[in-house]
C-alpha cells in the first residue's frame, strides 16, 4: 500500500533546508515555504514575514479537519503549481485516506506534491513578492522553540542541469521520433515538446508519446510524434520543468519526418525556345509530385559541362521562365535541380538554347548635361540589354548642327562623358546621344539637352563651420559667402556618421545664399555626427568640402523600472520617465500566461501611471513599458515585471 502512494505522490524530492532554518524554495509564483522535518508534527503553526523592519503574520499552518476541507485547500492551491498528479481524484482520496488512518504523524514529508502540502498545513506559499528583493520569515509553533526563521532573496529563475541534446532522429518512419540526453538532473520532474512545420515560423506545444529513462548519471527522453496528418519535415525542443514549475534551458533543435523512401520528383520536357522580337530564351518543363519539393533552381552557363551559375530560385509549382539573352547568336546551356523534403537533389538533363533575332538599338534616355569647372557633365542611361556602347554628338546653340565628338565609348565601362573642348562661357551648348547594338547599328539621336560652362570663377568652401544640440535638433552654422561671391546661389549640407569613409549629401534642396545655418533631426541618440557644407554658384559651379564639424548626439535617460500594486479594481502602474529631446510617447505592453506581449495603451510623457482594469481574478500578467522616438522607434524597455490579480 505505502509504495502504490509513493509511486502516484512522490514526484519529486524538494531539497529540505538544515534543522536551524526553515526550508524557502523559489517558484515562478513566488516563495514556497514549507515546515522543517523535524517539526512536522501534526499541530498548528504561525507563518510570518519581515515588513518595514517588523515581522508581520502571513499565514497559519494547520491540519485540515475533514476531507471536504482537504479538498478546498487542494483546489485553490493547485493553479499554483503548473505540473499535478494524473488520476487526481484518486489519488486526493488515497491521500485523504493515508491521513486519516495515520494521525497524528510526527513526520508527513513522504508528500512531496507541492499543492498536497499546502493542503495538509504543511507548506506555504507566498505570492505577495517582488524580484530582487530579501524576504525574512518566521515560524513559531508549541514544538518550535525558539522560533525558526530563514531569509531568501527573491529572483525567477532557471531549472540548473546540464543542457539536453540530440542524440537521435528519424526521417522514414510512419512517425516521426526523435531523442534526447543529459548528465543527471534530479531536479527535473517533467518536460514540455514544441513542435514546427516546414516554412512555419513559430512552436507549438505538442503532446506526443513520450518515454523518459533514467539512469544514475543521465537522463534520455524519447518521443514519438503520434499527433501528425501531414508528411512533412518538422523541427523539436523540449523544455523540461521541476515540480515547482521553474523551467530548464530549452534542448537542442533536431528534425524528423513522417515518410518513408517513396519515388523522387521527375523532371521531364525541358525545352528552350527563341523568343522573337523579345530578346529572350522561354524555358518550360513539367514536374511531377511538386507538392514534395522543397526548392526548385535554374542552372545556366555559355559551356556544356562547366561554369554553371544560379540564375533564378523558382517556385516548385512553377513551370516556365522567360531568361533575357545579351545578343543574337549566342547561345547557353540550362539545367534545373530540385531539392525534396527528404533532403535528396535531383538535376534534370542539361539542355541548350539559342536566340536567333535581331533588335533594332535603343536610343539613351534621362541624358542629363552639368556645366563643371573642367567642362560639361554628361549623363545618361541606356535602354537596351543588347547595347554595346554610345557615341556622343555636340551643337553650337540649340538647334545646330550636331557633330559627332566622341570615340566609342564601350556600355560597360560608363554612361557618361565629359566635354573639355575650348568652350566660350558666354555660348550655350546642346547635346545628344546615340547607342550602338551587338550588331552594330546605331539608334536614333536622344533628346537632345542644353547648357552653358562656368564662367570661369572658382567658390571658396565655407569657414568657421559650427554644430551645437539645440532642442532635440543639430543645429549647423557657417559664415556666409554671399558679400564675396557675387555669383553665389546656396549651399548644400553634407553628413557621416564618425568613422565613416565619406560625406552624404542630406537633400538635393539647396540651401537659400542669404542664409547660414541650418537644422538636422533625423539623426539617432547615441551616435556622433559629422558635417560639411559646399558653396554653389548660378552656373552650377561648386566649392570643395568645408572643414567638418563633429558632434555626439546624447543618449536619452532611460526609464526606471515598473512599479506593480493589485487595488480592488484593477492594477495600477507607475513609473517615471525623465524629461529627454528624443522621446515622444511611452507604451504599456501586457502578456497573460506564457502568451505573448501586446501593446494595451499608449500614455504621452506627461502621464506617469495607470489602472489595468481589463484583468481577472487569479490570472497572472506581465508588463513592461518602452519608450518611442516621434519617428516610432523603440529607444528603450523595462524589465518585465509579473503579478497575479
Amino acid at each position: 500500500m505505502y509504495k502504490t502512494i509513493y509511486f502516484f505522490l512522490l514526484l519529486a524530492s524538494l531539497q529540505l533546508a538544515t534543522a536551524q532554518e526553515i526550508p524557502l524554495h523559489i517558484s515562478p509564483n513566488g516563495i514556497f515555504i514549507q515546515l522543517p522535518e523535524a517539526a512536522m508534527a501534526y499541530q498548528t503553526f504561525e507563518l510570518k514575514r519581515s515588513q518595514k523592519a517588523r515581522m508581520k503574520t502571513i499565514a497559519t499552518l494547520s491540519p485540515p479537519a475533514t476531507e471536504a476541507a482537504f479538498l478546498k485547500r487542494y483546489q485553490e492551491a493547485r493553479d499554483l503549481f503548473p505540473l499535478q498528479l494524473r488520476n487526481e481524484s484518486q489519488s486526493l482520496s488515497t491521500v485523504w485516506e493515508y491521513i486519516a488512518k495515520k494521525r497524528p504523524l510526527e513526520s508527513l514529508a513522504v508528500f512531496r506534491n507541492p499543492a498536497i502540502q499546502i493542503a495538509m498545513g504543511l507548506a506555504w506559499l507566498d505570492q505577495e513578492v517582488e524580484s530582487g528583493k530579501l524576504y525574512e520569515y518566521q515560524l513559531s509553533g508549541e514544538k518550535i522553540s525558539p522560533p525558526m526563521s530563514g531569509t531568501l532573496l527573491f529572483e525567477t529563475q532557471q531549472l540548473i542541469h546540464e543542457p539536453f541534446w540530440a542524440v537521435s532522429s528519424s526521417r522514414d518512419a510512419d512517425f516521426p521520433l526523435a531523442e534526447w540526453q543529459t548528465s543527471y538532473a534530479g531536479e527535473m520532474i517533467d518536460y514540455h515538446v514544441f513542435r514546427r512545420g516546414l516554412g512555419e515560423k513559430a512552436f507549438q506545444q505538442i503532446f506526443p508519446l513520450r518515454q523518459k529513462a533514467q539512469q544514475q548519471d543521465s537522463i534520455r527522453l524519447m518521443m514519438t510524434d503520434t499527433t501528425l496528418r501531414v508528411e512533412s519535415i518538422y523541427e523539436y525542443y523540449i523544455v523540461p520543468f521541476d515540480i515547482l514549475g521553474n523551467q530548464g534551458r530549452p534542448s537542442q533543435r533536431v528534425q524528423a519526418g513522417n515518410f518513408g523512401t517513396r519515388s523522387m520528383p521527375i523532371i521531364s520536357n525541358f525545352r528552350a525556345k527563341s523568343e522573337e522580337g523579345s530578346h529572350s530564351l522561354r524555358l518550360s518543363w513539367s514536374l511531377t509530385q511538386a507538392d514534395r519539393v522543397r526548392s526548385l533552381r535554374l542552372y545556366r552557363s555559355r559551356q556544356s559541362r562547366e561554369g554553371f551559375e544560379l540564375i533564378r530560385e523558382l517556385a516548385p509549382m512553377d513551370s516556365s521562365f522567360t531568361d533575357q539573352v545579351d545578343e543574337p547568336g549566342e547561345g547557353y546551356f540550362y539545367f534545373l535541380q530540385i531539392n525534396d523534403i527528404t533532403g535528396k537533389d535531383l538535376r534534370s538533363v542539361t539542355i541548350f538554347g539559342l536566340y536567333n533575332g535581331s533588335d533594332p538599338a535603343d536610343a539613351p534616355v534621362r541624358l542629363l548635361a552639368t556645366p563643371e569647372k573642367e567642362g560639361i557633365q554628361l549623363h545618361w542611361q541606356g535602354k537596351g540589354a543588347n547595347t554595346r556602347g554610345y557615341y556622343v554628338f555636340r551643337a553650337e546653340g540649340y538647334r545646330g548642327e550636331l557633330r559627332q565628338i566622341s570615340a566609342f565609348i564601350p556600355a560597360e565601362e560608363a554612361s557618361a562623358y565629359l566635354d573639355t573642348a575650348q568652350l566660350s562661357g558666354s555660348q550655350t551648348y546642346s547635346y545628344a546621344v546615340k547607342a550602338e547594338n551587338k550588331s552594330y547599328e546605331l539608334s536614333e539621336f536622344s533628346a537632345r539637352v542644353s547648357a552653358r560652362p562656368v564662367a570661369g570663377t572658382s567658390l571658396s568652401p565655407p569657414l568657421s563651420i559650427d554644430s551645437k544640440w539645440l532642442e532635440g535638433r543639430v543645429r549647423i552654422s557657417w559664415d556666409n559667402l554671399y558679400e564675396r561671391e557675387a555669383y553665389l546661389e546656396g549651399y548644400f549640407l553634407y553628413r557621416k556618421e564618425a568613422g565613416a569613409e565619406s560625406f552624404s549629401l542630406i537633400s538635393q534642396e539647396k540651401i537659400p545664399f542669404q542664409q547660414n545655418y541650418v537644422y538636422d533631426k533625423e539623426i539617432e541618440a547615441g551616435k556622433s555626427y559629422q558635417y560639411a557644407v559646399q558653396a554653389v554658384d548660378g552656373f552650377g559651379a561648386k566649392s570643395s568640402l568645408s572643414k567638418s564639424t563633429e558632434i555626439q548626439i546624447p543618449l536619452p535617460n532611460f526609464p526606471e523600472r515598473l512599479g506593480l500594486t493589485r487595488q480592488p479594481d484593477g492594477i495600477r502602474l507607475s513609473w517615471n520617465i525623465p524629461s529627454t529631446d528624443f522621446l515622444y510617447k511611452v507604451q504599456l505592453l501586457r502578456s497573460e500566461g506564457e502568451g505573448r506581449a501586446r501593446l494595451i495603451s499608449d500614455h504621452f510623457l506627461q502621464q506617469n501611471q495607470t489602472l489595468d482594469q481589463e484583468v481577472k481574478k487569479g490570472e497572472i500578467y506581465t508588463y513592461h513599458l518602452r519608450c518611442v522616438d516621434a519617428h516610432g522607434k523603440t529607444l528603450s524597455s523595462t524589465d518585465a515585471v509579473s503579478i497575479r490579480f
